[in-house]
């Protein structure tokens, strides 16, 4: 995919048409689930005055490599002045590979960022729970900060400082969350898991636990099938299990 120049396109489009009429600016896919209202908090909060160059997210490190990126995959947050070096003095330099072709626009933007001294801020709350999330929200209720990550806690932890997360499981996630990754887990990481069940990835259906749309909180499906359950005593199966049940509800309703 062509990610890098799609990103260098709608950051000089935002930097000509809204530079002056916002502090921050957040970008994402259309598979992040996003919190408004917290995404506020985050940068009315945040320990770095607004008139210095402000990049925060998950942050992610790089394998085998002493630096650090906010991934795509939770969106990431700049400010005013960082939009400004990006666009006015980072884009079209060499180094900052205006001519590539590719999905790795995380990781370029933040190379282009470091000849400015600028890296990625994992943004967390006072209790050091994290905010953004390169995941989605089962994935982290059930992260340990033992098991690896496509974040690279080990590389983080041990060349940058950033224990990410330093809680586990659902300690681990903010009450103040910004957003969530809403992709499924790979093989090896916390089992294997059907593809999302829903057209939107899920979106409506956080959209509905956050501001508290559902009739029953405990419902796992906007349709769930009957008799499905989730087993407090082995999560990930009965989890698996449900979401396969409410599948073939779903399809047995559409051949009807």
């Amino acid at each position: 995919t062509n990610m890098w120049q799609k990103v260098r396109s709608t950051w000089a489009y935002v930097h000509d048409n809204y530079l002056n009429e916002y502090d921050f600016f957040h970008i994402g896919g259309d598979n992040m689930f996003l919190v408004p209202d917290n995404l506020v908090h985050a940068c009315n909060t945040i320990n770095i005055s607004i008139h210095e160059p402000i990049y925060m997210g998950q942050a992610q490190g790089e394998v085998r490599r002493r630096r650090r990126f906010c991934g795509g995959g939770a969106g990431y947050t700049i400010n005013r002045v960082t939009l400004r070096l990006l666009v006015r003095e980072q884009f079209d330099k060499e180094d900052c590979w205006p001519n590539h072709m590719g999905s790795d626009e995380d990781r370029i933007l933040a190379h282009c960022l470091r000849w400015d001294v600028v890296n990625c801020t994992h943004n967390t709350d006072a209790l050091e729970q994290s905010r953004y999330h390169a995941m989605d929200a089962h994935y982290h209720a059930l992260y340990h900060n033992s098991m690896p990550a496509v974040w690279d806690p080990d590389g983080l932890s041990h060349f940058q400082g950033i224990y990410a997360p330093k809680r586990n499981f659902l300690d681990s996630v903010s009450t103040t969350t910004v957003s969530f990754h809403l992709v499924t887990v790979n093989k090896g990481e916390l089992g294997r898991r059907p593809d999302s069940i829903f057209d939107d990835k899920g979106l409506r259906r956080y959209h509905a636990i956050v501001y508290n749309r559902c009739p029953n909180q405990n419902t796992t499906a906007l349709n769930p099938a009957e008799g499905c359950e989730i087993d407090p005593k082995n999560v990930r199966r009965s989890d698996y299990e449900c979401r396969k049940k409410i599948e073939e509800t779903k399809q047995k309703r559409l051949e009807q």
